[in-house]
């Protein structure tokens, strides 16, 4: 008890201590909330568009599995257009794969295409080029890979496994940025899957591309040109 001032009022205070412990309560509940942990995760590609067979007439299905923090959203675009859902082409995004489905491919169909996925955290992009190119046996073809990466990146190339050596009927070449196998005289041996591998110090990555023989006049191959990331 102390005095309060010139007026000699007086004020008691009066305090209570207890050995018995007294568990934590909330003297006012907060609302609701939802909280996120960390930062959100980036959006980018497990696996990228794999390159299909394309025969005149028949349909061409991509695929590609994402990763990121939710919600993610997938948009495919040829050029710089977005394309649409619709007559011509679908496109489904589920259980974090995107689909992009094109009927009855011809050459019209030849072009820039890209895959990009968007969250919060930012935006990734898969861009892929696709050649659609009939070639008469006996001539050349040439397939492309555009890669990116940090220095020093070697590439090979492969058929069934097999590692490519260059020869007279077979070529290699990398620069600018651009890997390309060039067959000098194709033959129904040349059928097959044909791989491009880069590599550095950082890491490795490829690309596959289909060549199919179609009887004994032609050769109808899709030449798709891909970029390669290392970082």
């Amino acid at each position: 008890m102390y005095p309060t001032g010139s007026s000699k009022k007086w004020l008691m205070t009066c305090s209570l201590t207890t050995d018995k412990l007294i568990p934590p309560s909330f003297i006012k509940k907060l609302n609701d909330t939802h909280f996120v942990v960390g930062r959100p995760e980036p959006p980018s590609f497990l696996e990228t568009p794999e390159p299909k067979e394309i025969l005149p007439g028949k349909n061409v299905t991509f695929l590609a599995k994402v990763k990121g923090s939710a919600p993610l959203q997938v948009k495919w675009f040829r050029g710089a257009k977005e394309m649409q859902h619709g007559r011509g082409c679908e496109i489904s995004f589920k259980a974090d794969v995107a689909t992009l489905v094109l009927h009855r491919v011809d050459r019209s169909h030849a072009g820039e295409y890209t895959c990009q996925v968007i969250n919060n955290a930012g935006k990734e992009s898969c861009p892929l080029h696709l050649f659609p190119v009939e070639v008469t046996m006996g001539n050349a073809v040439t397939l492309k890979c555009r890669i990116a990466g940090s220095p020093d990146i070697s590439v090979a190339w492969f058929k069934a496994g097999g590692k490519l050596r260059k020869s007279p009927i077979c070529s290699m070449d990398f620069s600018n940025g651009i890997a390309s196998l060039n067959l000098v005289k194709t033959a129904k041996s040349d059928d097959g899957e044909y791989t491009c591998k880069a590599e550095n110090r950082v890491g490795s990555a490829s690309a596959t591309c289909r060549v199919t023989v179609k009887g004994d006049a032609r050769i109808l191959c899709s030449i798709f040109q891909i970029i390669i990331v290392l970082h």
